[in-house]
């Protein structure tokens, strides 16, 4: 699994990129300890303008992952709980899962729903999507 994230609060200058590394470095860290292993995190940096290509909805960061390693995006899910990470997962040609924030039906949906991260973790499970 490989993380892809946002983070214009780099931009903003409300932390710099060595905290945010940081705080992904504890993320892993505890993810490893519950069994559960991530294997790269990506992450743009910019604010919403001028349009870069790594932010999302742009599909940058998914694109560079799948160069880097070898993932072939058509077989692969992005699950994100915004429209934007379901804009992303589509333009790069992923299947995409729609986790609804607070129970809120969302504007563009994804080829499946969850109510948490959980369930969408169990549905790809159920499908051999995580092999």
């Amino acid at each position: 699994m490989i993380v892809v994230s946002n983070q214009r609060g780099v931009a903003k200058g409300l932390l710099t990129i060595a905290e945010l590394e940081l705080i992904h470095e504890r993320m892993l860290k505890q993810l490893a300890a519950a069994d559960a292993h991530l294997t790269a995190v990506y992450y743009c940096p910019h604010d919403s303008g001028p349009s870069c290509t790594c932010r999302k909805p742009a599909p940058g960061m998914l694109f560079q992952a799948a160069r880097e390693h070898r993932i072939e995006l058509a077989s692969s899910w992005m699950v994100g709980d915004s429209d934007i990470d379901m804009e992303a997962g589509k333009a790069a040609g992923c299947k995409t899962v729609r986790v609804l924030s607070n129970g809120t039906l969302a504007e563009i949906a994804g080829d499946l729903t969850a109510r948490s991260l959980f369930e969408a973790a169990e549905q790809l499970i159920q499908l051999g999507a995580t092999s």
